[in-house]
C-alpha cells in the first residue's frame, strides 16, 4: 500500500474505530463508499449457489433470486455466468487469487 493510499484510508479508519462491524458498514456505506453493483453481484452469485448446493436447478435458483431481488432474470444471470467465467480464466492462468 502507498503512503497516498494510507492518507487516503486513515480517515476512513477513525471514522470507524471502535464501531461494530455492522455499524462500520452502515457508515462506509452512507458515506457513498461501497461498491452497491459489486455488493450485488457477489450475493447473486452467492445465494445462487446456495441454492444450486441445495438441489435447486440452477435457471430456477436463478429466477428466485431475481424475483426476491426484484431485478431482472437477465441481470442475476450475467452475473454468475460472468462470474464463473472470470473464474475459470483465473484458474487457467495460474491465478489462484
Amino acid at each position: 500500500m502507498t503512503q497516498y493510499e494510507q492518507k487516503l484510508i486513515f480517515p476512513l479508519y477513525n471514522m470507524i474505530r471502535g464501531k461494530s462491524s455492522a455499524e462500520a458498514i452502515r457508515i462506509l456505506w452512507r458515506q457513498g463508499l461501497l461498491d452497491r453493483k459489486g455488493m450485488e453481484r457477489g450475493y447473486f452469485v452467492r445465494e445462487v449457489a446456495r441454492r444450486v448446493r441445495e438441489g435447486e436447478m440452477k435457471s430456477l435458483a436463478i429466477t428466485n433470486v431475481a424475483i426476491e431481488a426484484r431485478c431482472s432474470y437477465e441481470k442475476v444471470r450475467r452475473a454468475v455466468y460472468e462470474t464463473e467465467k472470470e473464474n475459470k480464466k483465473r484458474v487457467t492462468n495460474g491465478d489462484k487469487n
